[in-house]
């Protein structure tokens, strides 16, 4: 049964002594409120559902990052959040409504690169890639159509292989994208992470499939080498396996769509082409 998302509003309003709450956001996995705290600052409320509840993960990252890079965790009880509240737009429209594509993967870099800078002990809980992958790994031939039968297959051994061979693990944001960058007097920060253990290289996979709106243009070799380029030169990362590791991407995401019934064309005509450039790196 969902939540009382009511009940739990009037919970965190009367815990952490906050007022004015406006709804902005209501998803399959959250509710999301601007409220004004007893100081007269602005915070995010963020309820989550029982769908959403693996999201408390991704709080352990947020809480380990402190602000640095990441939006600030302000309180935690159960499945209540409250959050620095980011009063800017996502990263996402820059590319969108302002096609400033190269400003805008500068950013996602240097966001990037303020997550991974070295820090005390890791949060427990976090997401092993292992794990993460399993729907690709358990995915059989059936589940793809014929034509997209053997990119699957490939990138799955490309998973197992990445897997195998790393040598590295931080603590990763998991769903590292445009849209979960957003401005605030702070600069440009990172939200809504997911909290995954791994190589470092895979921070960078979904950002090749966004931001969202772009299509067929996420498929342009030219952009997908500038972000590989760039992302390769700012954090020091092997473009090849950086490449990899979207690909792999893209192939765990069409296995998430499939298991939620999302029917799109979107992950199996970038696949190929991920594979490619992966390829050309070498």
């Amino acid at each position: 049964m969902e939540q009382d998302s009511s009940g739990s509003l009037a919970d965190a309003c009367r815990l952490w002594s906050l007022r004015d709450a406006t709804e902005i956001a209501d998803t399959a996995t959250s509710k999301v409120f601007r409220v004004t705290r007893a100081d007269g600052s602005l915070a995010a409320l963020k309820l989550l559902k029982p769908y959403g509840a693996d999201e408390i993960v991704g709080v352990h990252a947020m809480q380990y990052w402190a602000g640095h890079g990441a939006a600030r965790i302000l309180a935690v009880d159960g499945l209540m959040i409250l959050m620095e509240w980011l009063d800017g737009e996502p990263l996402g429209n820059l590319v969108r409504e302002h096609h400033r594509d190269a400003e805008a993967t500068a950013i996602l870099c240097d966001v990037a690169a303020a997550l991974h800078a070295p820090r005390g002990a890791y949060p427990n809980g976090l997401e092993p890639l292992p794990r993460r992958f399993t729907p690709l790994f358990e995915s059989s031939p059936a589940d793809w159509s014929p034509a997209d039968r053997p990119h699957a297959a490939r990138a799955a051994r490309l998973a197992d292989d990445l897997i195998a061979s790393t040598t590295t693990v931080l603590p990763l944001h998991g769903d590292f994208h445009h849209d979960n960058v957003v401005g605030s007097a702070r600069g440009w920060l990172a939200i809504d992470a997911k909290g995954v253990l791994g190589d470092p290289h895979y921070e960078a996979a979904n950002v090749f499939r966004n931001p969202y709106g772009i299509d067929g243009a996420a498929r342009d070799p030219a952009r997908i080498d500038a972000l590989a380029d760039a992302f390769t030169a700012r954090l020091g990362l092997n473009r090849r396996r950086l490449l990899q590791w979207a690909a792999a991407h893209c192939a765990l995401s069409e296995c998430w769509n499939r298991q939620s019934g999302t029917i799109s064309d979107f992950n199996p005509k970038l696949l190929p082409v991920l594979l490619e450039a992966a390829e050309r790196s070498a």
